[in-house]
């Protein structure tokens, strides 16, 4: 079983009436009783709710629970359309490698194909390297003051049992991108867990911090880009059948292959830097790849932003295009 699917499976156990709950807050939505932005699924508002009341009910303290605030907002977000992520190999290297623009505008995240994204990064090593599954990437509304965050929910190895550490971006105050990462990493540093790369160790500094979240968040970048290559592995949305037959069919996880075609265009780059002879005015390479801010709409006022694969530069004669699937 997918790992997102057995969280959800593990939190649907604790939380019983979160399915039946979440209808009721997204029923008062659509009454007009209560509001919230359309790129916000539920606020975690209605996951604290949940989260209370069935703590109250087994006598669990609430402090003991808490935690499972946001994993739970993470996994209702989720649920509508079970969207997995899988990058190709080379294009999850080249995205890891990224050094982000500090002064790539917020507005961009608001992207997101779905409410809530899994990012599979089961098998790639330097996630493995911190126990680490993959994570899921979720907007978070403040129902009291309104409050924008993006929240960063990662699947780990907890015990030997997957588990989940969400942590919030706060994008209320912040522009770009740099900021929010800066100011997320003075706050959070000093209470992460042992299990993320000990960042609460002093002598790791901030900047490293810094520059781990920015690898996640390149990646949520490529889903949030204006020509992200991304292919649905199945054409049909698959359920599964249960034997009670009062039971719904449970909707399985939709897996979508992500970068099949720049991947290739990656590894012709590459091939094409190896067997690259000499004698040009400059030494053959490869330029790092990138991301790019283009200002569209009326006014140009309106952010969209686009990844630039790594490039050969005095290779041959034909540049190597990129190809992306739409």
């Amino acid at each position: 079983m997918l790992i997102p699917a057995q969280l959800n499976k593990k939190y649907m156990s604790v939380y019983p009436y979160a399915d039946k709950l979440s209808q009721v807050f997204l029923g008062m939505k659509e009454s007009g009783k209560q509001d919230w932005p359309d790129w916000c699924y539920l606020p975690v508002a209605a996951s604290y709710a949940i989260v209370s009341g069935e703590a109250d009910r087994q006598g669990i303290p609430m402090m003991q629970a808490s935690s499972d605030i946001g994993n739970l907002a993470a996994i209702m977000a989720w649920r509508p359309t079970k969207g997995v992520y899988r990058f190709d190999d080379d294009l999850l290297k080249s995205l890891w490698d990224v050094e982000l623009d500090k002064d790539i505008p917020i507005d961009v995240l608001f992207n997101l194909p779905e409410w809530c994204c899994y990012i599979d990064l089961d098998e790639f090593q330097p996630a493995t390297d911190m126990n680490l599954y993959g994570f899921f990437v979720y907007f978070e509304s403040d129902s009291n003051t309104g409050g924008r965050e993006i929240r960063l929910s990662f699947a780990r190895d907890h015990d030997g049992e997957p588990g989940i550490m969400t942590l919030p971006f706060h994008i209320d105050q912040e522009t770009r991108i740099g900021d929010m990462l800066q100011s997320a990493v003075d706050f959070a540093v000093p209470h992460l867990p042992d299990e993320l790369k000990a960042l609460e160790d002093k002598q790791v500094p901030h900047k490293e911090a810094v520059k781990m979240f920015s690898r996640y968040f390149s990646l949520v970048l490529y889903l949030c880009s204006a020509d992200r290559d991304i292919i649905q592995t199945s054409r049909n949305r698959k359920t599964k059948k249960t034997k009670n037959p009062k039971k719904k069919k449970r909707q399985l996880p939709v897996e979508y292959r992500v970068g099949s075609a720049i991947g290739g265009a990656i590894r012709q780059a590459r091939g094409s830097h190896q067997g690259a002879g000499t004698g040009t005015s400059k030494a053959p390479h490869i330029r790092s790849a990138h991301y790019h801010t283009y200002w569209t709409g009326k006014g140009r006022n309106k952010p969209v932003v686009k990844f630039i694969p790594p490039v050969p530069v005095n290779i041959g004669d034909e540049p190597v295009v990129p190809i992306v699937l739409r």
